[in-house]
């Protein structure tokens, strides 16, 4: 399943990404433990604090998000 989303769409695909993501560690669905999630954001605005980013990379969440981002946009500051 990928999510994508541009600006605070992006954020909440981020959101419902870890959401999942978060799920299907802790679910006892088979299906759900199969699927694979991704995001992909455009100028998202930071979501969460360092707590939230080292939970991502304690997990091995990190591989499953892209973020692009141009230099001159001013959301993603």
């Amino acid at each position: 399943i990928i999510f994508t989303g541009h600006s605070l769409g992006g954020a909440i695909a981020a959101l419902a990404t870890l959401w999942l993501l978060y799920l299907s560690r802790t679910a006892t669905a088979i299906k759900l433990q199969k699927l694979r999630f991704v995001c992909v954001t455009f100028g998202m605005p930071f979501v969460g604090d360092v707590k939230l980013s080292e939970l991502a990379q304690s997990q091995g969440w990190d591989d499953h998000f892209v973020h692009v981002v141009c230099r001159h946009d001013i959301v993603p500051r």
